[in-house]
């Protein structure tokens, strides 16, 4: 996969859309994510990791550093009293 073109498309596009230029609409809410998070979602899409995988156990990991939870498998996320 080539990450400069994919990149330079998406955030082309995201210029074209959200142009600081606009001033006469008034929208409902401000995106939160920009280029770099719609590249990560674009090529975990075309790479199918969506479910598991380096991504996914990043933040996990994060979540659970977050919440004080010790990370013993993917169930600790939803059920930190299992332990497998």
């Amino acid at each position: 996969m080539n990450k400069s073109l994919l990149y330079r498309s998406i955030k082309n596009e995201w210029k074209k859309l959200h142009s600081k230029k606009e001033k006469k609409k008034i929208k409902l809410h401000e995106p939160t994510f920009g280029v770099e998070e719609i590249f990560n979602f674009t090529k975990q899409l075309i790479t199918t990791n969506v479910t598991m995988g380096k991504q996914v156990q990043a933040f996990e990991k994060k979540i659970c550093e977050n919440l004080d939870l010790n990370m013993r498998s993917p169930v600790t996320l939803v059920h930190p009293q299992i332990s497998l």
